[in-house]
């Protein structure tokens, strides 16, 4: 029985049929792991496949590569890195092209998949162009949904130390007011989020702070709720992080909190507050 055959069946309301194919499937993967691998991204790649399909390749690559059990999942890490190389690299490049899939499903499954390789072979320098990858992802416009997944990846320190330039430029500019898709300036939100921590730097120029919190806080003023609360909690993180810079400027200046940087009579109130 073909594997597309079997993911169908594990999808199946019959619970004999269902158990029987997804037992079949992890008998195949444990003693023919990087071929099985391989035919399962094929499957997940494939624009022939209905979606459910494609989703059902996807959460069976996750579940091949990460346990919420500590010791399982030490052996899946070393599972991993024992496949050839070739493969390893094949199966990379395929998930973060379905990042842009047209398909919903697949973006995510895609991204979860991406999201359980990144802490095994960031660290180790074995996936270099990773950042650069998700990078082009964020600046095209055309996979402006796939943002969200895109950006959830860049979260490790070390990288957003290295280039939180590259990384900051695109999500800021996705977050800017004028950006017609709600959808991505969210995701850029999230990112924004993720990425504060880390760009201290940004901070301490004043003509950088002062363009970041004029995008944060004209979000705020967003007509779609979901960006709103997402700047909202951009700027408490914000306070929390580099209150020391507001401060000081709201005692050079008694006007900042009423000046262009800030919006409207409620948020002021909000950042006073904080």
């Amino acid at each position: 029985m073909d594997a597309a055959t079997l993911l169908a069946n594990t999808l199946s309301p019959d619970p004999t049929l269902q158990s029987n194919a997804t037992n079949q499937l992890e008998t195949s993967s444990r003693k023919h792991f990087a071929p099985d691998l391989d035919s399962l991204l094929s499957i997940l790649i494939s624009t022939d496949q209905p979606s459910h399909i494609r989703n059902a390749a996807g959460l069976a690559i996750k579940n091949a590569l990460t346990s919420h059990e500590v010791i399982r999942n030490e052996e899946l890490i070393q599972r991993w890195k024992s496949v050839p190389n070739q493969i390893r690299i094949r199966v990379k490049d395929g998930l973060i092209r379905m990042l842009g899939d047209n398909q919903r499903p697949v973006c995510q499954v895609s991204g979860q998949d991406i999201a359980a390789i990144r802490p095994v072979e960031l660290p180790l320098g074995m996936w270099s162009g990773l950042i650069s990858q998700l990078l082009q992802i964020i600046n095209t416009p055309k996979r402006g949904l796939s943002l969200r997944q895109s950006a959830t990846f860049v979260k490790l320190p070390e990288v957003l130390a290295a280039q939180s330039n590259e990384i900051l430029t695109p999500v800021v500019s996705g977050a800017r007011k004028e950006e017609p898709s709600p959808e991505v300036q969210l995701a850029s939100f999230d990112a924004l989020l993720n990425s504060l921590e880390f760009v201290y730097d940004k901070f301490e120029r004043e003509g950088e702070r002062n363009y970041i919190m004029q995008v944060v806080c004209k979000a705020t003023q967003s007509p779609t709720p979901d960006v709103q609360v997402a700047a909202f909690r951009c700027l408490v993180r914000i306070m929390q992080l580099y209150y020391i810079f507001f401060t000081y400027i709201a005692f050079q200046n008694s006007n900042y909190w009423t000046g262009d940087h800030c919006c409207n009579k409620n948020l002021n109130q909000h950042l006073q507050g904080i």
